[in-house]
């Protein structure tokens, strides 16, 4: 969506058309057109750090999930509760 916001305002189109025809707001076109004017590309890659951090860490808690499970596998509520 925020390739079709450089491309659209590329084609002449302003800022107002190019919100309606991608169902967004024109600050949010403004935004990403200004931050892909600055950085190019780059700029319209979604940044670190962004959402929920996970639960459980991969190397750490492998072991310990496996063995719930195995222990517990007929009834995967209790496994998710240990």
């Amino acid at each position: 969506m925020r390739c079709q916001m450089v491309l659209l305002k590329s084609s002449g189109r302003k800022s107002r058309e190019i919100a309606e025809v991608l169902d967004c707001c024109e600050v949010a076109v403004n935004n990403w057109l200004k931050r892909y004017t600055a950085t190019g590309l780059e700029g319209l890659r979604t940044t670190g750090g962004r959402g929920r951090r996970p639960i459980l860490d991969h190397q750490q808690d492998a072991q310990t999930v496996r063995a719930a499970v195995r222990k517990h596998r007929q009834r995967i509520g209790l496994a998710k509760a240990e």
